[in-house]
């Protein structure tokens, strides 16, 4: 039981008291020998209140529990998508970091040529941008998961 099905049921918990506490109070006017007539108005409007209240609380408290439970399957499909864009961007990248490991010892072997190392280091140059472009790209994905998810949030908003 997570907390706001805790404040539902305690609302359904204070609505029943109040309706006992009310029914207390009629059954004691009731019982007494010489009931003054203003006090029916007096008691008629506490269990209104009481009613309306205790009604009140319940609905506030399902909305609130509704709420709770969108914001956490939005937060869960966020999630879902950064750990999908991540995984495409470590798929994409993971070829490149080994081909840029290898131009690169290459370009540091002392058994190679000094024109076969410098193609190395640029090739390593080369790969290393395309390892940014691809990281670029990923950020991209990431702020346009964000706008995505905010615009909806927003247009929710305006509902309300």
């Amino acid at each position: 039981m997570n907390q706001f099905n805790l404040i539902q049921y305690g609302y359904l918990g204070l609505l029943a008291l109040m309706v006992f506490l009310g029914g207390q109070s009629v059954n004691a006017y009731i019982r007494s020998p010489s009931p003054p007539r203003h006090s029916v108005i007096l008691i008629s409007t506490f269990l209104l209140l009481v009613v309306l209240g205790g009604v009140f609380g319940f609905l506030w408290a399902d909305k609130e529990l509704q709420s709770s439970e969108t914001k956490k399957s939005t937060a869960a499909i966020v999630q879902s998508e950064i750990a999908v864009a991540r995984e495409r961007l470590n798929a994409s990248v993971k070829a490149l970091y080994v081909a840029r490991d290898k131009a690169l010892e290459q370009s540091t072997y002392g058994g190679n040529l000094s024109s076969a190392q410098e193609v190395s280091r640029t090739r390593a140059k080369e790969i290393t941008q395309m390892i940014e472009m691809q990281e670029a790209r990923y950020e991209k994905e990431l702020q346009n998961i964000t706008n995505a998810f905010l615009s909806i949030d927003s247009k929710r908003d305006e509902k309300r």
